[in-house]
């Protein structure tokens, strides 16, 4: 018991000893209607522009974390600070949750945590096309271009996207890595290949037109944080 307490204890200093500096190069707060409860959900989120990270504080993922915590102990949670980053680089997850003095910091590998679920398993490999439609449009006043997203064998089943074409965004460094992510998450033997555009998804639509995510405000700029025994965001 007290090589397992040491153990904890001097994992938890090497954690806060080594900082971790992550630059944000926009911020944007998505629009997500809910079918179930007919109302529009929101949910801010981070991008940097060389799809490596991606970042929240929103809201409702620190009620959602602080009473998961708390075991639904809401007056415990009011004024918490809740910070969740994904890094693609190395399929981790950095959860930094602060309540009055008490702080919880996790550097997580995904594939550690997350049990492997085969029956969502991909056995054959998937070409997903991306159709320049040649359309022109505007989300909260930046000039976007439209694409279409189809895998090879369902083109009826496209999904189109908005993208900023001046705010700069890797998506196939985070699509590629999420991807392979979630096939070894589930054994799949198939591969799933995408060519997405570079700029930052504004919109997206479903076949039939219904909107999936809409950005109705978007930061750029540039916002560095720094995880080290404490959390730290400048601009």
């Amino acid at each position: 018991m007290k090589k397992l307490l040491f153990i904890f204890l001097l994992t938890t200093l090497v954690s806060f000893s080594q900082e971790t500096v992550i630059d944000i190069d926009y911020t944007v707060d998505y629009a997500i209607p809910n079918e179930r409860k007919k109302t529009i959900d929101t949910i801010s989120i981070g991008f940097d522009k060389d799809g490596k990270y991606l970042w929240t504080n929103d809201d409702l993922l620190t009620n959602e974390f602080g009473k998961s915590v708390f075991l639904g102990g809401a007056n415990k949670i009011e004024g918490s600070q809740f910070n969740l980053i994904y890094s693609a680089e190395n399929d981790k997850l950095i959860i930094f949750f602060k309540f009055a003095e008490s702080i919880i910091y996790a550097n997580l590998d995904i594939e550690n945590i997350l049990p492997v679920d085969e029956k969502d398993a991909i056995n054959e490999n998937i070409n997903l096309i991306t159709e320049d439609i040649k359309e022109e449009d505007s989300v909260v006043d930046f000039k976007t271009s439209t694409y279409k997203l189809y895998p090879d064998f369902e083109p009826s089943e496209a999904i189109t996207i908005s993208v900023a074409d001046n705010l700069n965004c890797k998506n196939n460094v985070f699509f590629s890595k999420f991807v392979g992510l979630m096939l070894r998450m589930t054994s799949s033997k198939g591969q799933i290949t995408v060519d997405l555009p570079d700029g930052l998804i504004l919109k997206a639509l479903d076949e039939k037109g219904s909107v999936l995510i809409e950005a109705i405000n978007v930061d750029n700029t540039k916002k560095t944080l720094t995880i080290n025994h404490s959390f730290k965001i400048t601009e």
